[in-house]
């Protein structure tokens, strides 16, 4: 029985280590997606900020152009 003990001893300190590594990983790897997340919002505001000004300015050329024509 103090066998059994000994050998099952070192399983649970694996299994202990095993299990707060994956919780620092799972954390760790939510701060890096939040970020990832972060960057990409940040990004497609910029994008869409910039599509909208250049639509703005492709139409003020536009109807500059069909301005100067009549």
């Amino acid at each position: 029985m103090r066998n059994d003990t000994v050998l099952t001893q070192p399983a649970s300190a694996a299994k202990a280590w095993w299990t707060v590594s994956l919780l620092i990983f799972r954390s760790r790897f939510s701060v890096i997606l939040d970020w990832m997340h972060q960057q990409a919002a940040r990004a497609y505001a910029v994008t869409d900020g910039f599509h909208s000004t250049c639509g703005k300015q492709i139409q003020f050329w536009i109807t500059k152009r069909r301005r100067q024509r009549d």
